[in-house]
């Protein structure tokens, strides 16, 4: 889970899982936003890859 209060990208990088619903909660920028999603289909691929 993300802490909402971490901006530090290189920290929330290496969890192994981004709640983008969190998102609101952090003040991102458009690139932070597009990193998280573009990290969240990566991972939602990887599981469609182990099935």
């Amino acid at each position: 889970m993300v802490d909402p209060k971490e901006t530090d990208l290189k920290k929330l990088m290496f969890l192994d899982y981004v709640d983008i619903k969190k998102l609101e909660l952090v003040p991102a920028t458009k690139k932070e936003v597009e990193f998280y999603k573009a990290v969240e289909h990566i991972l939602q691929y990887q599981e469609m890859q182990m099935l």
